[in-house]
């Protein structure tokens, strides 16, 4: 079965806000020349449907189009036509344009939501993300680096990511990392620096003493009932009981194999 995406864009008010706050942050930032060059900023959302097949019936489309619409402005709704799409005309000023939306490396919750209520609706939709769109106008353009700080500020690096075209997949691509080991037991504190290193894990001196203790140097007679004791307060409070009981398991392990052992990275 072929999955197309489709582009729904809505027209939505811009926040009074908005355009001051991009103004004094940049003017914070001793780039008040560009501040000044800043007109007037418009927003829309894109509804970025993926669908399970080419095309939706008449009936579908309908429905569809009902969820997506705001209640009294059915015409702020267009298919594949985005509201900034001015004929150039009528732009009598310096036009810069960006889009943010969800990184496609996971479906966000809304789209988890919508794609439920889509299925109760009978609509064949497989993911819908929402991004969102900016369009500046300039009355002369605007410095590299004032652009880099517009972008920081709308939007969130770490769940979202820029669009600079349309998507027509949310594939990017990207592949899993394969599962490694931490060979504690063979090469001691020193396995955990490096991959501490290379992961970015963040762990102290007591960390890396405290990690490489229960590994190397626990008793082979420790009970279940000892293990708990040993696991900080602070970490229990944060694990899942599937997971701290993980924990025990590999610590008990560690304590009672006759053999190297080895503590598996685990990934969110």
């Amino acid at each position: 079965m072929t999955e197309k995406i489709v582009h729904y864009y809505r027209k939505i008010g811009t926040s009074h806000s908005l355009l001051p706050s991009c103004k004094e942050q940049l003017a914070s930032l001793g780039l008040g020349k560009d501040a000044d060059k800043i007109i007037d900023v418009e927003r829309e959302s894109c509804f970025n449907v993926q669908l399970l097949g080419d095309d939706l019936e008449p009936v579908q489309k309908e429905r569809l189009e009902w969820l997506l619409a705001e209640t009294f402005q059915k015409d702020h709704l267009k298919l594949e036509k985005s509201f900034f799409d001015a004929p150039e005309e009528q732009q009598s000023s310096r036009i810069w344009q960006v889009e943010f939306g969800p990184r496609m490396t996971f479906t966000s919750a809304f789209s988890s939501n919508a794609c439920s209520i889509c299925r109760a609706c009978a609509i064949p939709v497989d993911r819908l993300e929402l991004s969102k769109r900016y369009r500046f106008h300039l009355s002369d353009d605007i410095s590299e680096e004032a652009i880099k700080e517009l972008k920081s500020m709308l939007h969130d690096k770490m769940t979202e990511e820029e669009y600079l075209k349309p998507l027509t997949t949310f594939d990017n691509g990207a592949q899993p990392v394969a599962v490694t080991t931490v060979p504690i037991m063979e090469k001691g504190r020193a396995a955990l620096e490096k991959i501490n290193e290379e992961k970015g894990l963040g762990f102290d001196d007591f960390d890396l003493d405290y990690y490489t203790k229960l590994f190397k140097h626990l008793r082979p007679s420790l009970s279940l009932l000892d293990v708990p004791s040993l696991i900080p307060a602070a970490l229990v409070e944060v694990l899942s009981t599937s997971f701290v009981a993980l924990f025990e398991f590999l610590l008990i392990e560690a304590a009672t194999a006759s053999k190297a052992f080895s503590l598996p990275v685990l990934r969110g």
